[in-house]
Parts: structure tokens; sequence; C-alpha cells
């Protein structure tokens, strides 16, 4: 391991994937993720895999809708 990173990403589960893809794709060079087990293995893993869409807050509300659309278009 190096002593600097431009990201370090804690959490091997769908949210931690998806980000240190996405931080690579928008051009971060030294990207690394951290995952106590194999990932996809935590708590998600272990849920109904679901996207909840019931926020206490309308940013965290509207975060959750956009992630939806998002993962309905990304086989397109």
């Amino acid at each position: 391991m190096k002593d600097k990173y431009d990201a370090l990403i804690i959490g091997g589960g769908i949210t931690g994937a998806s980000t240190a893809y996405h931080l690579k794709k928008f051009g971060l060079k030294d990207v690394i993720l951290l995952e106590r087990h194999r990932p996809a293995s935590g708590g998600t893993g272990k849920s109904a895999a679901i996207v909840r869409q019931h926020y206490s807050t309308e940013l965290m509300a509207r975060l959750a809708l956009n992630s939806v659309i998002l993962f309905e278009n990304m086989n397109k």
C-alpha cells in the first residue's frame, strides 16, 4: 500500500464499489477500496436488495430517486 491516494473508500458493497468505479471513470488516478471480508458480503448483500426512497430530508429523497433513475438506465 502507498501512503497517499486520491480517494480511500471503506466498504466493498454496492455503494463503495460504485463510488470507486465512478471516481476512476471521472479521472482520479489512485483510488483504493478497503473491505474487511469479500466484496458484497456486508449489510446490503444480506438485505432485501432494494433502493429505499423514504428518507426524512428532501435532499436524501431526491438523491434516492435520482439513484433509482440511474439504476434503471444502467444497461441502456
